[in-house]
């Protein structure tokens, strides 16, 4: 389930030791050490803000993505209307050039020889 801030009362919980101690574990290389073995100090504050912040981060390139990919369907369906053959994408997903496979490829950052050509065509 996605929620879109850190609940810091939940830290409380005993079940929460298993998340606590991943997540040092995890910003142990980036940060200096971390005590976080006591909901509600200073260091489970920081914590849940570490928390928060990635979660900030996730969904505006979530957001710029869908926003994207989008404008990209919006282009290729003016294009196509006005006769033009476009990018040539299939809702067939058995082929190589399929829309599934196209968001795949967004997804895993490699749609830029695609918006190239998509550019080359608007011109």
């Amino acid at each position: 389930m996605l929620v879109h801030e850190t609940p810091s009362g939940n830290l409380a919980q005993p079940d929460s030791h298993l998340f606590l101690d991943s997540l040092k574990a995890r910003l142990d290389g980036e940060t200096d050490a971390m005590e976080i073995d006591v909901p509600g100090s200073q260091s489970s504050v920081a914590v849940v803000a570490a928390v928060d912040t990635a979660r900030e981060q996730f969904y505006g390139k979530a957001r710029d993505l869908r926003l994207g990919f989008g404008m990209i369907l919006r282009i290729q369906k003016e294009l196509k209307s006005h006769g033009y053959k476009g990018l040539d994408w299939s809702l067939d997903e058995d082929k190589d050039n399929s829309l599934c496979a196209a968001m795949l490829d967004a997804l895993r950052g490699r749609l830029g020889r695609d918006v190239k050509h998509l550019g080359i065509l608007v011109k």
